[in-house]
This record gives C-alpha cells, structure tokens and sequence, in this order.
C-alpha cells in the first residue's frame, strides 16, 4: 500500500475506534444525567467550546501548511505554538470569566456559574492541545497524529467509568474528569514532541510567527463560522427551548458529528499532502478519487442508520430518548455530503487559497444561523436539524462549484464511479491483504 492508503486506513481504523469510544461516553452520560442533565451539560459546554474556537486563529492550519513546505525548522515551529498557546489561553480566560461574570444570566439561563467557571479549566488545555498535535498532521505522521486523539478520549472515558463505578457522576466530574484528562494528553504530547526535536532549547522565530498569522488569518474565518455553526444551535435551542429538548437534540447531533470525522478521514490525510504535492495533474486526479470512493462507501452506512435509528437510539439510550430519532434523519442526510465538502476544502485549503473555503464558510453560517432563528421557535429541534443539514448543502454545492473551476475537474468525475477505481480498489485490497499477510509471518 501506498503512504496515503495506509494512511487513510489506519485514520478509519483509528476515528472508528473513537467512533465507539464516543458512543459508550454518550451513552454513560446520557443515561447518567437524563435529557434535562444532558441538556445542561451541552449548555455549559458551549462556553469553552466558542472559547477554543476564537482562539484558534488559525495556527493550526497554518502549522500543517508551513511544515509541508518545509520553511521552518520543526523546533522553532514547536516553541512558537507553545508561546502561543500560553499567551492566547489567559487573553481568553479573562474574556470567559467577563462573560460569565456579567452576563451568564441573560445568555446561559439553565447553568449555574460554578460550573460555567469550571468549565473554563477546559480552554487553556483545548487550545495547547490544539495548537501542537497538528505538528504530527504536518509532518504527516498520521498514525501518531490519530493515536493522541484517540488517546485523549479514551482517557475520558476511563476517568468517566472510574468515576461513574465509584461516585455519583454529575455535570462537575464531567468537566473535572475532562480537564484531567486533556491534562494527561498535553504532558505525553510534549514531551514526545521534544524528542522530535533533540530537546533543543526554547526559541520562537519570529518570521514564522508573523506568516502563521497572515495565512491563518485567511483560514480563521473560515475556521470560525465553521466551529459558531457546530454551537449556534445549542446557544439558540438555550434561549427558544428547554433543557430536555437541547439533550434530545445533543443525541442525535453528537452522533452524526462522530460519524462526520469518520467520514473525513481521507480529507484529513489530504491537506498535508496537497499542501506538499508540486504536480497539478497528480493533484486534479486524486482528490475527485477520494471524493467518490468516499460517496461509494458512505451512502451504504448512512442508509442502514436512517432506517434503523428508532432501534439504534432505543437500545444504546433508551426509550426516555426516542424524540431524538427525528432530528437523527434529518442529520443523516447532511452528513452523507460532509465528506466529500471536507475533501474539496482541504484541497483548495492545500493550494493555499484559504479565503475561498472562508467565504463559502460563512456564507453556509449566514444560511444556519437565520434558519435557526426562523425555525427552532416553530418547529423545535426539528427545525434546528433541518437548518444545519440545508446548510451542509449549500456549503457542499459552492465548494463542488468552485472547485471544479479551479482544477478544471467536471462535476461526473466528482460524483460518478470509474471502471478504474474498482481496479484501484481491488489492488488496495489485494495490498492490505498482503501486507497483513506479511505482518503475520513476521510476528510468527
């Protein structure tokens, strides 16, 4: 196999492992809180949650694309995203701790400022987590890449059964057990990172600290609307709705969610090496690859989910949340679009035109975000459902529209099979198979 194929396979593999290790940590936390619990317990996260996203600015895109050029010493790269990690987190506290100070009541009226100040123990290690794991991305170690964040959330859920054996769980050993868990993550991260970089003394290189700025700059909006749209809907179910109403809707919108990054995976793997790839022609023909191949595999599984999300809903939450299987339709059918809308944008984010997937971002915000309004007073958490995957849409149909003016690609070679892919497929196979076979002869 390839180094792409192998790859993608083990970031399947591996974002199917967090898949179930997701689902079991919904599960505990539904059943644990009620819909009312789980309602408030999305209510307090969405604080640090927008938080994190703020302070992104960028860097992290702006880390892969740098490596993959190879402009930057990768030591310099790591002790720049450090001081800048540092230096964002306590801006973005004191931002936190102002809002809930004045203003929790009016725009978090469900949650209680204990814990929405505890909750902000959660975004100076989101945003140090963030702003250094996308180094492995860079350098395309993605099998290391995929372990960190498959580690971090199976710490969680080690931290939340311990706690859920031998305490009563509530909202605040969520965001405790959470925070020590991200904690556990970031000492590992860095300290693997430095051997990356024989442990070289501290230094930021100040050019790379300005160019990461200017191209995260282009992508931060883009970055941004796509994080606001993820809470939106929560934030605004918080002021027309109820608690209950918002752990229904959490349901269903945290498994779709999980089953997009699942979705994703080869776009993941893209950026960096699109980002690194000199041969347009080679760059035109791979991504509309894995644009069909990824609607060749998807469609499948996204079918069997909607005819069986009443029973899937039932047996891993009970029937106390079965008002989640509507709006769970409804994002089925956003999410068969994700994958290939996230391949296009990594795409055209690795040619380094950012500002084109930020203005499509937005403007699938703009579409959200008055859609919600619109309907998450009349039609509840349907309507929110409804509003997000009109959303996916439009921001699938722009970027399918630009790109293939950009790389010259027609719109069948995007959606429609080709007689050689299945050769592709076959030989990939055959690969895999043969590659397994070789692993076992040498472990006998």
């Amino acid at each position: 196999m390839n180094k792409f194929t192998k790859d993608t396979f083990y970031t399947v593999i591996t974002r199917f492992a967090r898949l179930l290790v997701n689902i079991l940590t919904s599960v505990i936390i539904a059943r644990t809180l009620g819909p009312e619990g789980k309602g408030i317990y999305s209510i307090i996260t969405i604080l640090p949650g927008l938080l994190v996203s703020f302070a992104n600015l960028g860097i992290g895109q702006a880390t892969v694309y740098y490596i993959g050029q190879k402009k930057y010493p990768l030591k310099e790269i790591l002790n720049t995203n450090i001081f800048f990690s540092l230096i964002i987190s306590l801006f973005t506290i004191f931002i936190g701790s102002t809002i809930i100070f004045f203003f929790s009541n009016s725009l978090f009226p469900f949650a209680p400022k204990i814990l929405l100040f505890s909750a902000l123990l959660l975004v100076p290690l989101q945003i140090f987590f963030n702003f250094i794991v996308e180094i492995f991305l860079g350098l395309q170690k993605i099998k290391k890449y995929n372990f960190i964040n498959l580690a971090s959330q199976l710490s969680f859920l080690i931290l939340i059964v311990l706690f859920f054996l031998f305490f009563h769980l509530n909202i605040k050993d969520l965001i405790i057990t959470e925070a020590i868990s991200l904690f556990i993550i970031n000492i590992f991260l860095y300290f693997d990172l430095k051997k990356e970089t024989d442990n070289i003394p501290p230094s930021i290189n100040k050019s790379f600290l300005k160019d990461s700025l200017s191209f995260g700059a282009k992508s931060y909006l883009g970055y941004l609307f796509n994080s606001l749209g993820q809470y939106i809907n929560v934030f605004l179910m918080n002021i027309f709705l109820n608690p209950a109403a918002i752990g229904f809707y959490s349901i269903a919108y945290a498994a779709t969610e999980k089953l997009s990054y699942l979705v994703q995976s080869p776009a993941m793997v893209l950026f960096p090496k699109i980002s690194a790839e000199n041969n347009e022609n080679n760059r035109r023909h791979f991504t509309p690859l894995i644009c069909r191949t990824i609607l060749f595999t998807i469609t499948p599984l996204i079918l069997i989910l909607f005819f069986f999300s009443k029973f899937i809903i039932s047996f891993l939450y009970s029937n106390v949340f079965l008002e989640a299987v509507g709006p769970l339709k409804i994002l089925l059918l956003g999410t068969l679009v994700i994958g290939v809308s996230r391949t296009i944008g990594n795409d055209i984010l690795g040619r380094g035109k950012p500002m084109i997937t930020t203005y499509i971002t937005i403007i699938a915000f703009i579409v959200l975000t008055a859609l919600n309004i619109l309907w998450i007073p009349r039609f509840g958490i349907t309507g929110a459902a409804w509003a997000v995957t009109i959303s996916y849409i439009i921001n699938f149909l722009l970027k399918i529209i630009i790109y293939s003016k950009i790389s010259g690609n027609k719109f069948r070679d995007i959606f429609l099979p080709h007689k050689e892919d299945f050769v592709i497929y076959k030989q990939i196979l055959l690969s895999g198979l043969n590659y397994f076979k070789k692993y076992d002869k040498t472990k006998k």
